[in-house]
């Protein structure tokens, strides 16, 4: 065996364990990173393999970026920490230069079988067939917080119905996709994961543009099923989907009479104080160490008559965005290298249609959720971002690089 093939079981397991251990999460990173940085015969190939793809390009200049903004940081400490977090995108050049593009369809079911098991799980503690020590408060997700795995759950059932609505795969297939549909939407909304249902919603309307002509049909159509989801879910879900629509309209309402003592008013008063700090450094940010930091000398100067809750909060917590996060550590730079690489995501050369369709969708995911939650600096958000993008870099790839 050599060392592409080795690595291909390898992606294989951590694609199939990801949704079902936290640990498998940074084993994969790790040996990732460790196998791209250690195999110096390569060095050569790595260097034709960032002159050939754009979105390589991209993630270095914004990694690049982050560890220059050092310069500027005051809290060192957390810079080098976040830093780290930017550092592990080298597994993403790892999957994009050792897998082949045949591979990519194995590494995706892998992971959609690890999600099916994960569901399993999840249904198990809903229902409270299963106790497990490792649950996360009353959570019907196990390993990870409800925000993560609404992620997780978003990018499954998408691809799913990607593949429901394709015309490669036959009927008995898309009855099972179906089913596996169903059950997984209905995770999704049995989850306390706004942002994974935001996610999703916004792609599933993407999802029937991609497979039928934008117009007026596909819309109305679309808009229904869509109706249909919120409908059942609503109505099936009482405690959890029902009751954190309801929340949501007492905080927008909260909101406009400028009560930011909620969930989304916490998240509101985050933009209001993040234009502050924009405002005092909108080109470089105040450096990736200080994206607290400049929060708490913004509401020095300026509180906004916020209640005590609300200042303490945005005081020792993250921004709640990654554009936010961008802006505030990085400032427009850094914002401007984060949707460069999305863009060159979408733009990636895919052969295979359905590849194309999945790169889309899932950079549309991960667009929609980074505006309430900063996904890139979250474990296991992070991760699937690492694994999924690894993935479409080599399904991108016109020729296998030399084995060495």
């Amino acid at each position: 065996m050599n060392i592409n093939k080795l690595y291909y079981y390898f992606v294989l397991l951590a694609a199939f364990i990801l949704p079902l251990s936290r640990a498998s999460a940074s084993i994969f990173v790790a040996v990732s990173i460790a196998l791209f940085l250690f195999n110096i015969k390569a060095y050569s190939q790595y260097i034709k393999f960032f002159k050939e793809y754009k979105l390589a390009q991209a993630l270095l200049l914004l990694m690049f970026y982050k560890l220059i903004s050092l310069i500027w940081t005051e809290n060192i400490e957390t810079g080098l920490y976040t830093k780290i977090l930017y550092i592990e995108w080298i597994a993403i050049f790892a999957l994009g230069f050792y897998l082949k593009k045949e591979q990519v369809f194995s590494v995706i079911s892998a992971f959609i079988a690890g999600m099916f098991i994960s569901e399993l799980i999840s249904y198990g503690m809903y229902f409270h067939i299963l106790h497990l020590s490792s649950a996360r408060g009353c959570d019907s997700s196990h390993f990870m917080i409800s925000i993560s795995y609404s992620i997780f759950l978003a990018v499954v059932s998408i691809f799913l119905l990607n593949r429901i609505l394709s015309k490669k795969y036959n009927y008995k297939e898309k009855i099972f996709y179906l089913v596996f549909f169903f059950t997984a939407t209905g995770n999704l909304f049995i989850s306390n994961g706004r942002t994974g249902q935001l996610a999703f919603f916004i792609a599933f309307f993407i999802t029937f543009f991609i497979h039928f002509r934008l117009n007026i049909k596909t819309i109305i159509a679309s808009s229904i099923f869509v109706s249909l989801i919120i409908a059942v879910a609503y109505n099936t879900f009482p405690n959890n989907f029902a009751n954190r629509i309801n929340l949501a309209k007492r905080d927008i309402n909260y909101v406009l009479h400028r009560n930011y003592n909620t969930s989304l008013g916490l998240r509101a008063a985050m933009y209001i104080v993040s234009y502050d700090c924009f405002k005092k450094e909108p080109i470089l940010g105040a450096g990736i160490g200080d994206y607290k930091q400049a929060p708490r000398y913004a509401l020095k100067n300026n509180n906004h008559h916020f209640a005590k809750r609300v200042i303490k909060f945005i005081s020792t917590h993250h921004l709640h965005s990654q554009f936010l996060h961008e802006v505030v550590s990085g400032g427009l730079i850094a914002l401007f290298l984060l949707l460069y690489i999305y863009y060159q995501l979408f733009r990636l050369p895919i052969e295979n249609k359905e590849l194309k369709e999945l790169s889309v969708l899932f950079g549309i995911i991960y667009l929609v959720g980074s505006i309430p939650e900063p996904l890139l600096i979250k474990q296991f958000p992070s991760t699937l971002f690492i694994l999924f993008m690894g993935l479409f870099l080599a399904a991108s790839k016109r020729i296998d690089f030399e084995n060495s």
